[in-house]
């Protein structure tokens, strides 16, 4: 591959990045809002996916309860992980 094809699609990678964050920067503001003031009223919220969305929610909710846990802000949080068995 040259240089040239990879350095496009970065760039084409920069523009899906810089057009995402425009158009959402404000839903993804007020799913935070509601998140943190859910948990806040010891609400459950809920994460799953299928295939690849599960890795990604299952690191959403390790992301949640890292980050909670390390600011000392501890929400009774529980995860709950469904996977295949191998």
């Amino acid at each position: 591959m040259k240089a040239e094809r990879i350095a496009e699609h970065f760039a084409a990678h920069a523009r899906v990045v810089e057009r995402s964050a425009e158009e959402l920067r404000e839903i993804a503001g007020e799913v935070a809002r509601v998140l943190v003031e859910r948990l806040g009223q010891g609400r459950k919220v809920l994460v799953f996916g299928n295939g690849g969305s599960a890795a990604q929610a299952s690191h959403f909710a390790g992301e949640l309860l890292g980050r909670f846990a390390s600011r000392g802000n501890r929400f009774p949080l529980s995860l709950c992980r469904a996977t295949p068995e191998r």
